[in-house]
């Protein structure tokens, strides 16, 4: 999973110009891509080729809340492992940041959070560098 269209449409034109690892990958497994446009046709084909008979897999590049990714769960044969590639945090001088913090230290007791739990949980709702 990537934490944007615009990083993974950049890493798959790197892998697949200059290194070849797309197609190295596509030798043992096809690749499929999520695009921004399209509304799960990625995940159409990659299902489809995971559930074929005989089938080795498939690698299925996405996007932390695209529309492969949201609300779908790989808990069978649809998922054996998952990567996140970049994961964003926010800017520690983030206003928002600032006033979350100030919230759970004003708490206190059980409504307490620590600041890495709270930076955590902000990286994973960015969308877009």
């Amino acid at each position: 999973l990537f934490p944007s269209f615009a990083l993974l449409h950049r890493m798959y034109r790197n892998w697949t110009a200059a290194a070849g690892i797309v197609d190295r990958i596509a030798k043992r497994k096809p690749v499929f891509v999520e695009s921004s446009t399209s509304l799960g046709d990625a995940l159409e084909l990659y299902s489809a080729r995971i559930k074929a008979a005989g089938s080795t897999g498939a690698l299925l590049l996405s996007v932390v809340g695209g529309h492969v990714s949201e609300g779908i769960n790989f808990s069978d044969e649809s998922g054996h492992a998952v990567e996140i590639v970049g994961v964003l945090f926010p800017s520690l001088a983030s206003p928002e940041l600032a006033e979350r913090l100030a919230n759970y230290e004003g708490n206190g007791g059980a409504q307490s959070a620590t600041a890495s739990g709270v930076i955590g949980s902000m990286s994973l709702k960015t969308k877009e560098l």
